[in-house]
């Protein structure tokens, strides 16, 4: 019996509790230093909204402040799902205060991200399309939910296909995209359990965001939801591959 999605779920969140020290040592002070520069540049220049990109009315320093932080928030990403796929699947664990800095399976895992992104823009447009078809048969008014889910589950659902590619790139190996594809097309119907479990989880964490807003408890809620996020997300990944790839059994199930 193939794993279920539940059982992907529940195993990638023990990876990262019952590893909990370890876990802390990867990502606390990469995190911890991208939230304060997040919260230095947001006092510095003020929050960016939409009105003031249509209107044209933001600064060019505002813009390239943005930037960064989004730039370094991403390279922050990666580096700590490296290190994380390397110690969950390697057994290679943190020395000192910072994790191992890999430029070149950094490099190799933005590359990978990369062409995954460019499939999954055009997946983006098929769904668009789709949601138009659809929208004949729904009401106006829900539409934009339409859109939301349509394009989270088709987003999400290839993305967890394709991301055996992403821990094989942390670990110096090649998998390809026909490759990933094929491998994890046995376990389309767990993948996509998995996908609709991790958007029930993000989604609530992303309206707590909203409704606590700025301030210091806004601050430390976006600290511990983006660090949940983010080392869930990258165990979610190490789980897939390991079950994809390597034939690990996962509790709940096995992939034979």
């Amino acid at each position: 019996m193939r794993a279920s999605g539940l059982a992907i779920v529940q195993h990638s969140i023990r990876q990262v509790v019952g590893n909990l020290d370890d876990a802390l040592l990867i990502s606390a002070l990469p995190w911890l230093g991208i939230t304060a520069l997040q919260v230095l540049f947001s006092g510095a220049i003020g929050p960016v909204d939409v009105a003031q990109l249509e209107n044209g009315t933001v600064q060019p320093t505002t813009l390239l402040a943005t930037l960064f932080l989004t730039m370094a928030s991403f390279a922050v990403g990666l580096w700590v799902a490296v290190e994380w796929h390397r110690f969950v699947l390697l057994g290679e664990t943190a020395t000192g205060l910072l994790p191992s800095f890999r430029g070149a399976r950094i490099g190799a895992y933005l590359g990978k991200s990369l062409i995954i992104g460019v499939i999954l823009l055009g997946v983006g447009f098929l769904a668009s399309m789709a949601v138009g078809v659809l929208g004949i048969f729904v009401p106006r008014a829900l539409l934009p939910v339409l859109m939301l889910v349509v394009m989270g589950l088709a987003l999400s659902f290839v993305f967890y296909r394709l991301s055996p590619i992403l821990p094989a790139a942390a670990m110096g190996r090649e998998i390809r995209i026909g490759q990933a594809w094929a491998a994890t097309a046995p376990y389309a119907s767990s993948i996509f359990q998995t996908t609709l479990i991790a958007l029930m989880m993000l989604i609530p964490l992303q309206a707590i965001g909203v409704f606590v807003g700025g301030g210091v408890i806004g601050v430390v809620y976006a600290l511990v939801s983006g660090w949940i996020t983010l080392m869930v997300g990258a165990s979610l990944l190490t789980t897939i591959y390991g079950m994809v790839v390597e034939g690990r059994k996962i509790e709940g199930g096995t992939n034979v």
